[in-house]
């Protein structure tokens, strides 16, 4: 019995765990996991505990980082959409987005002309429509390519996630439009 058993510790990825932010807004390489935070993760799980990542990303733009960031239970991908267990490969949990989702979702993109979406499909596949520079720079930080539709109606379910892409002001505007 360490100090830390019965313990169970989950971190949020981006900005968290690896300072990602620059990256996305300057297309600068991602830093590795910090010295420190790999020890400190190391001895909270010698010691009994149990470490996750939650992570608003996909599944595809989680992975690479799964032999990086050491766990040693399942995490949590797409917001909370769903529970992975990256030993077995295997989803655990879903709760995925249902009804009309995709439909309010392409109503918005035919209201804003400006904003972009990332469908994250539970396959392991993002899709985008109306594709911008927050898309482009999305994928450079994740290293993963989306598949590109004209329309959100066109982009396969079940989704995880819809991640809609535009400057701040015009996004405060969609939520209204969502909600």
């Amino acid at each position: 019995m360490g100090k830390f058993t019965g313990v169970l510790l989950a971190s949020d990825f981006d900005n968290t765990l690896i300072h990602t932010e620059p990256a996305l807004r300057t297309a600068e390489p991602i830093p590795p996991l910090s010295e420190g935070n790999r020890k400190a993760l190391e001895y909270f799980m010698a010691e009994g505990g149990r470490f996750a990542v939650a992570t608003g990303r996909a599944l595809a733009a989680f992975q690479r980082y799964v032999d990086v960031v050491p766990m040693n239970t399942p995490g949590i991908v797409c917001n909370g959409a769903a529970l992975y267990d990256f030993g077995q490969e295997a989803y655990l949990e879903t709760a995925m987005l249902e009804g009309e989702i995709r439909q309010r979702g392409q109503a918005v993109l035919d209201r804003f002309p400006a904003v972009a979406v990332e469908a994250y499909h539970i396959q392991n596949v993002i899709h985008a429509v109306h594709p911008n520079e927050i898309t482009r720079n999305h994928e450079h930080v994740t290293k993963v390519g989306v598949a590109e539709r004209e329309s959100l109606l066109d982009v396969p379910t079940p989704l995880g996630k819809l991640l809609f892409e535009a400057d701040d002001e015009i996004l405060e505007q969609v939520k209204y439009v969502m909600e």
